[in-house]
């Protein structure tokens, strides 16, 4: 059983599509996961956004400390 319903780009605010498209448009290249359900609140999505994107990508972290990754 689906605890949400995702959110179509069609279906989303112009905050929210803004925010879909700046991670699509990065290094991640796609829109999913914990994004369907934080793109409920765009401006959260957007910060943990980068920030999963600079421990992914931009840190010198381990990558036993990257797994530990939540976005």
């Amino acid at each position: 059983m689906t605890r949400y319903r995702e959110i179509s780009s069609a279906e989303m605010t112009s905050a929210q599509k803004e925010v879909h498209d700046e991670i699509v448009a990065g290094r991640r290249g796609r829109f999913g996961g914990p994004f369907q359900i934080l793109i409920r609140a765009p401006e959260v999505c957007r910060h943990l956004q980068r920030l999963g994107e600079y421990l992914r990508w931009g840190s010198s972290l381990p990558l036993p400390c990257q797994s530990s990754r939540f976005a």
